[in-house]
């Protein structure tokens, strides 16, 4: 479990947060109430077929997107409040699929608020 951390200025190219190929549906990787910001590039990737939970960070001052899943799978993406992104805040691309997606505030962003191609979000 990923919880209650501060990512604060990250002069990598690289997410503040990240989960590459972690994580089953059974036991997945939980990234929960942190908060990053003045990221260089993502606040949050999630990519290569990793398994995440994603509830109640705070994504701020970002380069690039607030949350971006590629080609991964969200259980649930509940509740995070990303503002003054420099790219939509939420993008979920890549064939990705996302089970739960409710209480998220978007604000400040460029571009779209969220953006969704070539995935699904699935229906209870």
């Amino acid at each position: 479990m990923i919880t209650q951390n501060i990512v604060y200025s990250n002069a990598e190219e690289k997410p503040g947060i990240g989960n590459e190929a972690a994580g089953s549906k059974e036991l997945p990787v939980r990234i929960l109430n942190n908060l990053v910001t003045r990221e260089r590039a993502v606040g949050i990737g999630l990519m290569s077929g990793g398994v995440s939970v994603v509830e109640g960070n705070i994504i701020a001052q970002t380069g690039s997107v607030g949350i971006a899943v590629n080609g991964s799978t969200v259980l649930k993406l509940n509740r995070n409040r990303i503002t003054k992104t420099g790219a939509p805040g939420i993008v979920i691309i890549a064939g990705s699929e996302i089970h739960e997606m409710q209480q998220n505030i978007v604000t400040n962003t460029r571009g779209p608020k969220m953006r969704i191609k070539e995935s699904k979000v699935v229906e209870k």
